[in-house]
């Protein structure tokens, strides 16, 4: 990854979390030598996407990476007893995001979140109110258990397992929550410390991720 690090020039920041809104500046530049190599190697709509195109610079990465959200957050569970639902995988992503406070992963993953679901209200709860808002008994035990993954040091431990599995988490749903919350707190704090979210979407390329 480059060290040239790049004034954005001016930008409108959001001034809160909303749905479905915004896009990334990165402070650090760097382009993919070959994009047609490159967008072949990780997708077109990935190849677009400034998060990914810090990566351009180290093709091992890049492809890590999106084996990483493949697996991690684009896998359909084959059926009943094969992982974590997309909207619980999508909603684990929009409050691990919304407590490390990464604008451009919230808005999103909130976004896709309702899109799966249907649940627009509990959406705009957590976007006004944070992870504390009123939600379902259910939701309620997937954003304790975000938070207490997320928090650093960690706080989650075996009540929280149980409460999943009270809650219809076997194993591998569980391990899929555990992945996707670990991916979104590594994956905010790239874009926190690398770039900053703006109010308008920065590529035209239809998003898979926000990362």
């Amino acid at each position: 990854m480059t060290d040239h690090v790049i004034d954005p020039g001016p930008i409108e920041r959001p001034d809160r979390f909303a749905r479905g809104y915004g896009g990334w500046v990165a402070w650090l530049a760097e382009e993919p030598d070959d994009e047609t190599d490159w967008a072949a190697e990780v997708g077109e709509s990935r190849a677009a996407r400034p998060t990914f195109r810090l990566t351009s610079s180290d093709r091992t990465v890049a492809g890590t990476m999106a084996a990483i959200e493949d697996g991690i957050i684009d896998h359909v569970p084959d059926g009943e007893g094969e992982g974590l639902p997309r909207r619980d995988r999508e909603f684990a992503a929009f409050v691990t995001s919304r407590l490390n406070g990464c604008m451009d992963c919230t808005t999103f993953h909130a976004l896709r979140f309702g899109q799966y679901s249907g649940d627009r209200d509990s959406v705009r709860r957590v976007l006004d109110d944070g992870t504390s808002a009123e939600l379902s008994s259910r939701l309620r035990v997937l954003a304790d258990c975000a938070a207490a993954l997320t928090a650093t040091p960690i706080t989650f431990g075996p009540e929280h397992a149980a409460a999943l599995a009270e809650h219809g988490l076997d194993a591998p749903a569980m391990l899929d929550f555990i992945h996707n919350v670990a991916y979104f707190s590594y994956a905010n704090r790239v874009m926190l410390t690398v770039g900053e979210p703006t109010v308008h979407r920065t590529s035209a390329a239809p998003a898979q991720s926000a990362t």
